[in-house]
């Protein structure tokens, strides 16, 4: 058995699951996580989503820099439909991590992501709403010269469900200019 600790009432109490070795690693299987939320118990593995397979939600957000000696300099963060979050720099998309696991196409449908404006100011985007991520959903800063930064608090929840995880992304961009 391993033993896992869960706070419930103020206070940390155990939860016991099988465990079992596989391969190098061990590994813990759980079948279902509920908490009690005004009465009611909400189920919260295995998430709903992912075509029959559970989807975890799960992203660590960072710092996206993006600089230019001459013309603007952009820095943002989109959230995708097929469950990954993309760093653009100066218009230029790469993927910094997934938002959700496993990442396919259609994911963001079931998923909503509100950005919190924590500091400095945004060039575009919705902040304080929560908003379909099936529309690939972005915030960006820019400045054609000086630094413009700002900071994020995103959050993702299934479809009008509770928050399933959050994270802050820094944006800053620097022109020479």
């Amino acid at each position: 058995m391993a033993i896992l600790k869960v706070r419930s009432g103020g206070t940390w109490t155990y939860a016991y699951t099988p465990k079992h070795r596989a391969s190098a690693a061990w590994q813990l299987d759980i079948k279902m996580i509920k908490r009690r939320e005004s009465g009611i118990w909400v189920t919260y593995w295995p998430p709903k989503g992912g075509g029959g397979q559970s989807t975890v939600v799960s992203f660590s957000g960072g710092t996206i820099n993006a600089f230019k000696v001459t013309g603007t300099a952009t820095s943002g963060v989109r959230f995708n439909d097929n469950g990954t979050v993309e760093q653009n720099k100066n218009g230029t998309y790469s993927v910094l991590e997934n938002w959700a696991a496993p990442s396919q196409s259609g994911l963001g449908s079931s998923y909503e992501v509100r950005a919190t404006l924590q500091s400095g100011t945004l060039t575009s985007g919705t902040t304080g709403t929560w908003l379909a991520i099936s529309t690939n959903p972005e915030w960006t800063v820019s400045t054609g010269s000086g630094v413009r930064d700002a900071s994020l608090l995103i959050e993702v929840r299934p479809n009008s469900g509770a928050v399933a995880d959050s994270a802050t992304y820094t944006l800053h961009a620097e022109s020479s200019t």
